[in-house]
């Protein structure tokens, strides 16, 4: 009903004018997508993550270096009568041998040198597979560090001096004597290059925020210009 010019004014405004003066919000799917984009990860989800791969890490290391030093006991005990076992004839057996140097029997004169790069190696691979984000990188790190610190276990116990134990090689290629811990070296390596090959990142990619879906707005400041109707006549 009309109001009359005497009629007080209550205060009330029309529901037009209320919805006009409230406050545009996008409540569209669209718009939270966007909202949480920003978000940060569950610390308690990424916490459970970082504990899942250290426990891995862990595991991997000890399982290896638990094989190397068994495999290498047991050639001490059936091998230390200088006998060379074949399993594959000339190709592949087993012989007892002390190496002081490194793979291929290099560096025989620097084994101290050898077994301090050794320390090293294995401090920062276990930085490393702290830093990484993935479960398949902290796998090949562990790998890595399990080889290494099977022949530096050899070095430091099997010393006569400062660190210049002889580490304990028993499979025999032929061509080269090695252990379980050159083969777990030579295993993470190839991991690694897998994983380098089919881009398996080291750390997880930021995603990079996403643009608006209609890019409102945007326009006007890339430099692009809507189309506004021209008026008649030219300008005024």
């Amino acid at each position: 009903m009309a109001r009359t010019a005497d009629q007080p004014d209550t205060g009330k405004l029309d529901p037009i004018t209320l919805d006009a003066d409230k406050p545009d919000t996008d409540t569209s799917d669209a718009a939270k997508s966007r909202d949480t984009s920003f978000t940060v990860g569950d610390p308690q989800a990424s916490h459970s993550t970082c504990s899942s791969r250290t426990a891995v890490f862990i595991a991997v290391i000890a399982v290896c270096v638990i094989l190397d030093r068994v495999s290498k006991l047991a050639a001490l005990h059936y091998l230390a009568d200088g006998r060379r076992v074949s399993v594959l004839g000339n190709v592949l057996g087993l012989k007892l041998l002390f190496n002081p140097g490194a793979s291929l029997g290099m560096g025989s004169g620097a084994t101290p040198a050898i077994a301090l790069l050794a320390c090293v190696a294995c401090i920062l691979l276990c930085v490393a597979a702290w830093r990484t984000e993935s479960m398949a990188w902290t796998v090949a790190l562990a790998l890595c560090c399990a080889g290494a610190l099977g022949n530096l276990i050899d070095r430091v116990y099997y010393a006569t001096g400062v660190l210049n134990g002889k580490v304990v090689d028993f499979i025999d290629y032929g061509w080269s004597i090695g252990n379980v811990a050159d083969v777990e070296l030579f295993v993470a390596a190839v991991v690694v290059v897998v994983l380098v090959l089919v881009d398996v990142p080291y750390a997880a990619r930021r995603k990079k925020p996403a643009d608006d879906g209609d890019g409102g707005g945007d326009g006007m400041l890339d430099g692009s210009h809507a189309d506004f109707p021209q008026r008649e006549g030219g300008a005024a």
